[in-house]
């Protein structure tokens, strides 16, 4: 079950079936109603973005967001993976415990387009899911 930064869930669970026929049978609960709320249900390849579109790249861009990552995943391999791109300035995590996202900041704004090309490359025995990233917002408090 996926969590917000303060612990609370945050209504989206990943669920691996030990066969193909248990995955196949969830889908019969897509759009059913669960507590009280419509409940949709997807293949974890659906959610990777397979052909969708990139998002549109934002002016001055540095960072791709990245998905599907094996929870094994270092940072080192992150970091070899996307090096041919461009170089690397960060990689973070999502905060709490890691659920298989993160963000690469390359130095330069011409990086993100190569690290698009990357998009479905085998990363840690996964298809990398690659998107570029907006634009950090700063939380004023």
């Amino acid at each position: 079950m996926v969590t917000r930064k303060d612990g609370r869930f945050a209504g989206v669970a990943i669920i691996e079936f030990e066969s193909a026929e248990g995955a196949a049978s969830s889908l019969e609960k897509n759009e059913t109603e669960f507590f009280g709320r419509k409940m949709f249900v997807t293949y974890a390849g659906e959610e990777r973005g397979g052909d969708k579109p990139p998002s549109e790249k934002p002016e001055g861009c540095t960072t791709v967001f990245i998905k599907n990552l094996p929870y094994s995943i270092t940072e080192e391999e992150v970091n070899e993976f996307f090096s041919t791109c461009g170089t690397v300035k960060q990689i973070r995590w999502t905060p709490g415990e890691f659920r298989g996202v993160g963000w690469v900041e390359f130095e330069d704004t011409t990086a993100p387009d190569n690290a698009m090309k990357l998009k479905g490359k085998d990363l840690g025995g996964r298809p990398v899911f690659v998107d570029y990233a907006a634009p950090r917002k700063k939380r004023e408090w």
